[in-house]
């Protein structure tokens, strides 16, 4: 999708507003194609669950091309089987409103997380972590087969922090598989003439987009890659730059190419001029003991391994790049042992608690308010609410717990070490009674 952002209604769209059998509860992202929505299926004895439901705009629907790619594309993207991807469930049309379903995840997107986080460095582990899942996502799709065993060269399009969802287990969950496809005929005319590949004039796809296509611009150019810029083919290669500016966003906490505004941003990613080594960012050390202490942990060296990966992952050329999701994970896993390894989940989970704070339980709150104006006094929402929440608050507690109890060793060691050692006492050894 490419750029998220928090609203509470809608326009043609409302809460209670059926889409055949789901209803629409609490608008949660919209952009330039379509509105994704939390939406409740209800059946008897009042059990309902939870989708999020991607809804085509209304002003598309007329358009034959853009509605064969929505539907193609969703139902392509439906076969892709992983636990790393949000899974398509369900399609359909009602009264010319064209819309697919899948299931709802009770996450984060990254983009939050990279905001919150005011550009501190993840641990190079959780970012290996995460990285590592997100290649683990795009190698389902790009191995994705026909019923024939022919290979479908599915590709994301748009691998960008908003796509990227992090559960409260540590879990990535990556969504829009394909479906940016449909956007990107649709942005050739908002690409600087600079750039362009058709020496300046707009393709007819590109004409319709209108100023939509500057929207989606502003949002995903930061982690195109450079052919997808300049609008020469793409294959999985031009994902994996996307992976690259994460990763290297995600352990330096800042993008490698960003500028003031998105067209000078894709200007720097379409020149050949390289991104500058995660080594070169390394933040100097602060002055005086008293800052030192208030100041946070400056942040890990970044090995050399790692440093290499991500530079060959941003290299401007596709034929330098890594060449499969596949091979990118067998390098992280031998540039950071451990990145292969579900059991640091709890890892991401953590620092995912640590950066958002109270925030994490903002969508949760505002989805049970949503359900609760739908049906007044009816506590049957919370059995999809609650557990979430629960599961979210245990980690976070695990986490204070697990440092409080650190803190206490290692103060308990200190005391040890500093203090002086009581004299020996001396006893007569015992003997028998008088």
């Amino acid at each position: 999708m490419g750029h998220i952002f928090r609203v509470g209604g809608g326009g043609r769209f409302f809460p209670g507003f059926s889409l055949g059998r789901y209803e629409l509860v609490l608008r949660v992202a919209a952009g330039d194609v379509g509105e994704v929505w939390a939406a409740r299926l209800r059946r008897e004895h009042g059990f309902q669950r939870l989708f999020a439901i991607k809804v085509l705009r209304p002003e598309l629907s007329p358009d034959p091309d853009a509605v064969r790619t929505f539907l193609d594309e969703a139902a392509l993207a439906a076969r892709i089987r992983h636990p790393n991807v949000v899974p398509v469930v369900d399609l359909g049309e009602t009264d010319g409103t064209f819309f697919y379903v899948m299931e709802w995840v009770s996450g984060e997107p990254l983009s939050s997380v990279l905001r919150a986080a005011r550009g501190r460095p993840a641990p190079v582990l959780v970012a290996a972590r995460l990285a590592y899942q997100i290649c683990a996502a795009l190698d389902a799709a790009h191995e994705l087969r026909d019923e024939g065993g022919n290979p479908r060269e599915l590709l994301h399009y748009d691998v960008s922090p908003d796509n990227v969802l992090i559960t409260s287990e540590g879990l990535v969950r990556m969504v829009d598989f394909g479906i940016a496809k449909l956007e990107e005929g649709r942005m050739s005319e908002r690409r600087p003439q600079s750039l362009r590949g058709d020496g300046g004039r707009a393709s007819g796809a590109g004409a319709a987009g209108g100023e939509g296509g500057a929207f989606l611009f502003r949002s995903s150019a930061p982690y195109m890659a450079p052919e997808h810029i300049r609008g020469q083919p793409c294959d999985r290669r031009s994902d994996l730059f996307g992976v690259g500016v994460l990763l290297y966003e995600l352990l330096s906490g800042a993008h490698p190419f960003q500028a003031d505004d998105s067209e000078s941003t894709m200007t720097h990613i379409a020149s050949e001029r390289p991104a500058a080594p995660l080594s070169s960012r390394a933040v100097p050390s602060r002055r005086g003991f008293a800052e030192r202490l208030s100041a946070p942990p400056p942040p890990e060296p970044i090995p050399p391994a790692l440093d290499r990966l991500v530079s060959e992952a941003l290299a401007k050329s596709p034929t330098a790049r890594t060449a499969t999701a596949a091979k990118l994970m067998r390098a992280l896993e031998e540039a950071i042992p451990g990145a292969a390894n579900p059991g640091n989940d709890a890892l991401v989970a953590g620092w995912l608690g640590q950066i958002l704070g109270d925030a994490s339980h903002l969508r949760t709150q505002q989805l049970r308010a949503a359900l609760e104006s739908l049906d007044p006094g009816d506590r049957s929402a919370d059995d999809e609410v609650e557990p979430r929440l629960a599961t979210r608050r245990w980690l976070q507690a695990l986490l204070v717990f697990g440092a409080a109890v650190l803190g206490v060793a290692l103060a308990g060691t200190a005391a040890v070490r500093d203090s002086p050692l009581p004299p020996a006492a001396v006893s007569a050894p015992a003997g028998p009674r008088p």
